[in-house]
């Protein structure tokens, strides 16, 4: 009898990979981070919150993978390259990118401050866009690598009091794809997840409001809120082999919100 040699199938492994990721002392880039280091990562972890950094490390490294924290601005060009050239220092280059930082302020359009608007484009567009290019020229460099932004379902859809934030995921979400056709002869996939409704440091105090419990209900179809972990599980996905044809792409991890 002939057998048939069957090509091996998609991976969700991460061993050797070098990761970067973001925002990773809570929320979403948190469970990014311990995600990424069960399936074998090495991770830089990059926050403004230098305190929540530390267990977040200890964790990785309780997982039996390298952990680098760093207290870094993404809203500073120059703290996204030294990002960069601390991955090459610590790991020899970065094979992963994941841009998790992020801010919001709600309020209506007419009230928000030039202070206030300057600080979510900084963070939430510009931070992506710094990144993107600092850790982006080292994977073209080396003809390999993987992007996630986290973007929103406000990079699509439309709420009340979230002006600013939602035209800078939108900016996210264009970027993602542009940089996908620019950077993909070169070897390197850029996708973005975007969140629905997740329970966060972020959104605890929305979530806590009974009239966005109420929305839930009734606007979700799977009636209820993410958990960090669910997104990581797409990010993850979107980071490993297993996507190895995915670029350009934008995935929804939200309950159905956007198909309802």
């Amino acid at each position: 009898m002939v057998q048939r040699h069957r090509e091996a199938g998609p991976t969700f492994d991460l061993a050797s990979r070098r990761a970067v990721v973001t925002g990773a002392a809570s929320g979403i880039g948190r469970a990014t981070s311990l995600a990424f280091a069960e399936a074998g990562a090495d991770l830089v972890l990059a926050d403004l919150d230098e305190a929540g950094l530390a267990p977040v490390a200890h964790e990785v490294r309780t997982l039996g993978r390298r952990a680098l924290p760093l207290r870094i601005d993404v809203g500073i060009e120059a703290d996204a390259e030294a990002l960069a050239k601390a991955a090459v220092e610590a790991f020899g280059g970065v094979d992963i990118l994941v841009t998790s930082a992020g801010i919001n302020v709600r309020r209506p359009a007419l009230e928000y401050s030039a202070d206030e608007v300057q600080r979510i484009l900084r963070v939430d567009l510009l931070g992506v866009l710094h990144c993107c290019r600092a850790l982006g020229a080292l994977m073209v460099a080396q003809g390999r690598g993987a992007i996630v932004n986290i973007s929103s379902i406000l990079d699509t859809v439309a709420v009340p009091q979230r002006a600013i934030y939602m035209a800078a995921k939108g900016g996210v979400r264009q970027l993602t794809r542009a940089l996908a056709i620019e950077w993909a002869a070169s070897g390197v996939r850029v996708n973005a997840v975007s969140p629905g409704y997740c329970r966060t440091a972020l959104t605890a105090a929305t979530l806590d409001d009974p009239a966005v419990v109420a929305h839930v209900r009734t606007r979700i179809p799977m009636r209820r809120v993410a958990e960090p972990r669910e997104i990581a599980a797409a990010i993850l996905f979107l980071a490993s082999d297993a996507a190895s044809y995915v670029t350009g792409t934008v995935l929804y991890v939200d309950g159905g919100y956007t198909a309802a």
